[in-house]
């Protein structure tokens, strides 16, 4: 699976992602990650993906994010390759939600980490 999820303390999600992330395993995870992330308070989200290639073809369009989520999760920092930002931006819905988001390139993972802190 390139997507997986963990815990690095109580308040940090670290996401690593690789390859082509794929449809179905990416609305598998969700199911399986929904709980942490609609239950927690203030959870802080960084992923990773530094040798990320795009999206498999899919049923996307019944791909939605929980809007709970939103409530629970504090910010998010993405630290991968500039020319992914703008679609990345799309994918996650940047702009229709009330969580913070930002992006960092491959060499910013530590400003992104700080950002996170603040």
């Amino acid at each position: 699976m390139p997507l997986t999820w963990t815990m690095e303390n109580e308040h940090l999600l670290v996401a690593q992602l690789h390859g082509m992330l794929g449809c179905e395993e990416f609305k598998q995870l969700q199911k399986r990650n929904n709980s942490l992330l609609t239950s927690a308070q203030n959870i802080k989200v960084l992923i990773i993906a530094n040798e990320f290639d795009g999206w498999q073809d899919g049923a996307w369009e019944a791909v939605g994010f929980d809007e709970r989520i939103d409530n629970t999760v504090a910010k998010m920092a993405v630290v991968m390759d500039k020319k992914w930002h703008e679609d990345m931006a799309l994918f996650m819905a940047k702009d229709l939600r009330s969580l913070a988001i930002e992006f960092f390139a491959p060499e910013q993972e530590t400003q992104a980490r700080q950002w996170l802190a603040e």
